[in-house]
């Protein structure tokens, strides 16, 4: 013996409902999120030269250029300019493919016809790159900034500011 249906649901109700599930299809389109990404090398000019860096850095060489900023960073002073350049040298060979960065980094070496100027060019270009990478400077800012690229002085980070009573 079937049971009977509940007042609310009759057997022409139940069919209705099976025909209308039957005639649904699953979409042809599905919502889709593609986080693909760009993979073009980033690429730069210095004095009609081009190079190239990577288009994606892995994690393991994120952490190793944060490692290498961390604490005094790229901080020049007469104590430590030569671990300076030598980070300097070591995060662009990280960041760039190594026909890149064999010519980049020649011209940051000593006797090279045509070197690179370290406040002008080398910091600033290695900022502009972190920062397509999605990276920033997380140390504190120095004494005064780096000089605009037509060598005029820096300004100082509180130029403008308005002094508190």
């Amino acid at each position: 013996m079937s049971m009977p249906l509940p007042p609310h649901l009759t057997r022409e109700a139940l069919d209705r409902n099976a025909r209308d599930l039957a005639a649904i299809q699953p979409p042809d389109e599905v919502d889709l999120q593609d986080f693909s990404v760009d993979r073009r090398p980033i690429r730069f000019t210095a004095d009609g030269e081009t190079y190239d860096c990577w288009p994606v850095l892995p994690l393991d060489v994120i952490q190793k250029v944060a490692r290498m900023a961390r604490g005094d960073g790229l901080k020049f002073d007469a104590e430590n300019v030569d671990e300076a350049v030598e980070k300097i040298v070591q995060v662009f060979e990280l960041l760039m493919p190594p026909e890149s960065a064999e010519r980049f980094t020649a011209r940051l070496r000593p006797g090279h016809a045509l070197p690179l100027d370290i406040r002008r060019q080398v910091l600033p270009i290695m900022r502009w790159i972190l920062e397509r990478y999605g990276l920033r400077p997380t140390g504190p800012s120095g004494q005064s900034s780096l000089p605009s690229p037509d060598g005029t002085a820096g300004t100082s980070s509180t130029d403008g500011a308005q002094p508190t009573a």
